[in-house]
């Protein structure tokens, strides 16, 4: 008997791994199908063919492969016509509680795309996925819980979730829960577990993130830290966003946090000020305007004033009028004095009337320079008041 038991031990041993290795030949096998088809589809590598793509999906797919289902919804989730195929594939995988299917229904329930839009299956499919812990499920559920949307909203629930997405490295939730943190979604308000996990999600790149950081190191009461807060919105701006830039600028224009440094301000406003940033358009002005630079003060007034800006039409009318830092043009000049008085703007009607009343790019009428000129003097334009008493 002993004899009989060790030779039956023996031969399990030796019929399992090939068992085990038969399995994970198969998986290669049709894990190798499916790149292929993919390929087919794609055009990459191969000659596109997506109709021999998509066959070899389907086939795989009709066998129950998980895998190969999802990816056939995937192929026609490209159409809007074939969404409801889509949603065939999507459900047959989820049977399976296949993830990248459970969260692809989700989207089309919660959309309408394919079948009618029900919010609350989408929660269902979005809930099953979370159940097999996906982090991008946890992080979109938690969305929905912050917002109230398809759940009742619970910001306590919304913030637990974001945590077991942020804890397994999701950069979207660590965002979120730094933003909880920030604000006091859901916990209570802590700035120094906000740049805890923004700074995870900074070191990666993301641009919100740096953004939301140099915010807290500025605003940080006691722990008030402006260098850092620089630091990062420099790199929020190194990566081409605006609204750094522009902090940016006015931190090396102030000396907040860094050396106080005019032409690298410069340098940044008019990074973000070539974005059509107004403010930092704005700041050029003024700085060019006080060095008595006025061809640069054209140049950035001249997107401020088509876009309809009062003061920026005045001012750009007045160096036209002049001829300052532009070649003199009173017709121009005249244009933009227009635009300007018609809204209101003290300045452009002061302008108007000089046109009026010395007959600039206009036919001279005194009448008409007492009407903007008296616009102007109304709003206590002292200049206008001035030339007004000579129109009398």
């Amino acid at each position: 008997m002993k004899r009989l038991y060790l030779l039956l031990v023996v031969s399990v041993a030796l019929f399992l791994p090939e068992t085990v290795f038969a399995n994970e030949n198969v998986n290669d096998s049709v894990n190798a199908q499916i790149e292929l088809a993919l390929k087919y589809i794609d055009g990459d590598s191969v000659a596109k063919d997506e109709q021999k793509g998509i066959s070899i999906l389907e086939n795989l797919a009709k066998q129950g492969n998980a895998k190969a289902q999802f990816n056939v919804g995937e192929v026609y989730a490209t159409d809007s016509v074939n969404m409801n195929k889509a949603v065939y594939w999507y459900s047959e995988a989820a049977k399976q509680e296949y993830v990248p299917a459970l969260n692809a229904l989700y989207e089309a329930y919660y959309k309408g795309n394919g079948v009618e839009q029900n919010k609350k299956v989408a929660i269902s499919y979005l809930e099953r996925a979370v159940a097999k812990g996906d982090a991008g499920a946890q992080t979109t559920l938690g969305d929905c819980y912050n917002r109230g949307d398809g759940v009742e909203k619970d910001s306590a629930k919304a913030v637990a979730l974001f945590r077991s997405a942020a804890e397994q490295g999701y950069p979207i939730a660590q965002f979120n829960l730094g933003v909880c943190y920030s604000d006091g979604i859901g916990v209570k308000k802590d700035l120094q577990q906000a740049i805890y996990w923004f700074t995870k999600v900074a070191e990666q790149g993301y641009i919100d993130a740096q953004i939301c950081l140099g915010v807290c190191y500025a605003t940080n009461g006691t722990g008030r830290d402006l260098s850092k807060a620089v630091y990062w919105y420099t790199k929020a701006a190194e990566q081409g966003n605006s609204d750094a830039q522009l902090v940016v600028g006015t931190s090396y224009a102030n000396g907040d946090g860094v050396k106080q440094d005019l032409k690298k301000a410069v340098y940044w406003w008019e990074k973000a000020a070539g974005q059509e940033n107004p403010i930092a358009q704005y700041n050029l002005i003024t700085y060019y305007d006080s060095v008595g630079n006025t061809a640069e003060c054209a140049k950035w007034l001249m997107p401020l004033a088509y876009k309809g800006h009062s003061g920026a039409q005045a001012y750009l009318g007045l160096l036209y009028y002049l001829g300052s830092g532009v070649t003199q043009n009173y017709e121009v000049s005249l244009y933009f004095a227009n635009k300007s008085a018609e809204k209101g703007d003290a300045k452009g009607q002061y302008l108007l009337g000089i046109h009026y009343y010395t007959g600039a790019g206009v036919k001279k009428d005194v009448q008409k320079a007492r009407f903007w000129l008296k616009k102007a003097a109304d709003q206590g334009f002292e200049d206008a008041k001035s030339l007004l008493l000579k129109c009398y």
